[in-house]
């Protein structure tokens, strides 16, 4: 059997696609992105076991090297658009093990399409309707458009809702540019305002140059207001909005999709306008029921054949009850009309009878929430807590490999007056000004043609620094925070920086020993530290206390 993975956050979009493997006997492995341990999906009983995990980057490399060597190939499904981002980023990579979503089985389509002007042209070129948009530089303000109009992030992964601003005059157009530029946008897309009846969410999966469309969400209710998502709403069948539903089939077939996916629409009278096409999973997908979506691709994937989902036959309501008590809280409804509205629906997102303490818990955080208690928790948690375990590698300087692997690139030395230009930082980044501060640490970045490869740092002697080591005689090294750029991995940068930092010391000696800490799960860091010469000499799981290492690991002395 193909294991199930999940990629998602402490949202119902995540609880769903959990909820619905579950309940046809698939007990999914479950990752969830948080800053905080304080969350709630890991509650359903469903979850055959789960990590939570800083961010997506963190998760993939996790998964990769948890699930390595499965025999059948694991199936991942992400439930946010930074996730989809990550996976199609690395798809080269993660399809000879896995099964993902992709589009046309080539790195970056995905990418290429989550980018809003270029599924404006796409949408364009099929004679389907969508707002007129543009594609404007956010440093030209002189740029003309029809007003009112909306202003957005390009890409969903890399802006948030909340930056989605509605503009109604040219101050309001011109207060938007600023605090989009303040924000570090370079670019934004601007869209005509389509004064819609109501809006509807198409929810579906494509495989193999088949489409399956289980039904229709028409909206009632989102939260947040103007810019959220579903949190009452209808589920309808697909022969009420035929003709948009076959064209929605005919452009994912069009693209060589193969994932899920969930499309908003504007409808204004009789007229379909496409607002949004999401390469994931939607929020309200469980709302579709016996349809099971996000099965039914999975199913077919695994048996290399496409099943159709069942259809939806009968309206009903359906209730993201969490969310929509926000709407309560805000006086957007009355609590009556709330409770009324609830009694109406077939399907909840949050409560269900056969999986309750999610539900519990995210009740219990909303009143933390609402009594501002959340981020008083999220700290206490973090007093004392044990890090990710991980492996200590060590190589001495006769064993290690002198050569660069690249040689296209400057050797930037990182001082306090140049270290926020050449990182490309805004504002002040205490962090890395108490790096550079100390006496006993030195950091370089690798440059090509202005761009930033990475960076690292060597620390020695009795460094101010708090990290997992403490040097209690002298030459002994510890290679540390060492980071590359997106567009520069996998190229062996790191092996460069790690070399380069070393070159930089003076009177190096043979038996001199360098030092790198390695989470568990960075696989691609551990195989370069490797190729350099390293090798595992120990384990370590760190304790924090109050941000600060109380377990260090001691060299020497």
């Amino acid at each position: 059997m193909n294991k199930v993975i999940i990629i998602g956050n402490d949202h119902v979009n995540t609880l769903g696609v959990i909820r619905t493997f579950g309940e046809n006997g698939i007990k999914p492995y479950v990752f969830v992105v948080s800053k905080t341990h304080n969350v709630s999906v890991i509650k359903s009983k469903y979850i055959y076991k789960y990590w939570i995990c800083t961010d997506e980057e963190i998760a993939l490399l996790t998964i990769m090297s948890v699930f390595k060597e499965e025999t059948e190939k694991p199936v991942i499904i992400p439930t946010t658009d930074l996730a989809t981002y990550k996976i199609d980023e690395i798809y080269d990579i993660l399809f000879k093990n896995f099964i993902v979503p992709n589009l046309d089985g080539k790195q970056g389509n995905i990418i290429q399409f989550m980018d809003k002007y270029n599924q404006y042209n796409l949408v364009k070129k099929q004679h389907i309707k969508m707002a007129k948009s543009k594609l404007i530089d956010i440093c030209n303000s002189k740029e003309e458009f029809d007003l009112p109009c909306i202003m957005k992030p390009v890409i969903s992964a890399n802006g948030q809702k909340d930056d989605i601003t509605i503009c109604n005059n040219i101050q309001e157009y011109q207060q938007a540019l600023k605090k989009l530029k303040e924000l570090n946008y370079d670019k934004i897309l601007l869209q005509e305002f389509i004064h819609y009846d109501y809006e509807v969410d198409i929810g579906g999966f494509s495989y193999n140059g088949k489409t399956s469309v289980a039904g229709i969400i028409k909206k009632e209710r989102i939260w947040p207001q103007k810019r959220g998502s579903t949190t009452f709403g209808v589920v309808i069948p697909k022969e009420k909005y035929q003709d948009l539903t076959n064209q929605i089939e005919k452009l994912m077939n069009h693209i060589h999709y193969n994932g899920i996916f969930d499309i908003e629409c504007f409808v204004c009278k009789d007229t379909f306008y496409i607002n949004e096409i999401n390469f994931r999973n939607g929020a309200p997908s469980y709302a579709f029921g016996d349809a099971r979506i996000v099965y039914y691709w999975y199913l077919s994937n695994i048996h290399k054949k496409f099943y159709n989902c069942p259809l939806i036959a009968d309206e009903y309501y359906f209730m993201d009850d969490q969310a929509d008590l926000h709407n309560v809280l805000d006086k957007e409804i009355s609590y009556s009309t709330y409770k009324k509205d609830r009694k109406k629906c077939k399907i909840l997102l949050g409560d269900n009878p056969l999986d309750k303490r999610v539900a519990k818990s995210m009740k219990f955080h909303k009143v933390l929430n609402k009594l501002k208690l959340n981020g008083f928790i999220n700290k206490l948690e973090k007093v004392c807590h044990k890090d990710i375990n991980g492996d200590i590698l060590m190589c001495d300087y006769n064993t290690l490999k002198k050569e660069p692997y690249n040689k296209d690139y400057k050797v930037v030395l990182l001082t306090l007056d140049n270290y926020m230009a050449v990182l490309n930082l805004s504002g002040r980044d205490k962090e890395m000004e108490k790096y550079i501060i100390s006496d006993k640490i030195q950091g370089i970045a690798l440059v090509k043609e202005d761009r930033l490869i990475g960076k690292g740092f060597i620390i020695f002697g009795s460094c101010k620094s708090d990290h997992f080591f403490k040097i209690c005689d002298s030459d002994r090294y510890i290679i540390a925070h060492i980071s590359v750029e997106h567009n520069f991995r996998g190229k062996k940068y790191q092996c460069d920086l790690i070399l380069e930092l070393i070159h930089q010391i003076e009177h190096l000696k043979a038996n001199s020993k360098f030092y790198a800490f390695v989470y568990e799960y960075n696989i691609p860091s551990y195989k370069n530290f490797m190729r350099l010469g390293f090798k595992k000499v120990g384990e370590k799981t760190i304790i924090r206390f109050m941000g600060k290492t109380i377990n260090k690991i001691k060299l020497g002395g």
